[in-house]
């Protein structure tokens, strides 16, 4: 009897992962599609636009580590940080 019930737990949990894996393979699909319809250049903008944030917190961290709360307004004037 319980070999039956081992089989049954098995075979249910095969078709449970079956199905999850199916529904997230047409997730992945359905963004990969959506991915083809932007524009070539919007990755060349998120990219100079991850450029400068970084440009931006390592002027701010060095700032606050090299000379304290004054060379962070120094540093910080030029990219509109109060």
């Amino acid at each position: 009897m319980q070999e039956i019930i081992l089989i049954l737990v098995l075979a249910s949990a095969t078709i449970a992962a079956t199905y999850i894996g199916a529904l997230l393979g047409l997730a992945v699909t359905g963004c990969l599609m959506f991915l083809k319809y932007v524009p070539e250049w919007t990755w060349t903008v998120v990219l100079l636009a991850m450029t400068v944030a970084t440009v931006r917190g390592l002027r701010y961290e060095r700032g606050i580590i090299i000379a304290g709360s004054r060379t962070v307004k120094l540093c910080t004037v030029g990219f509109g940080v109060p």
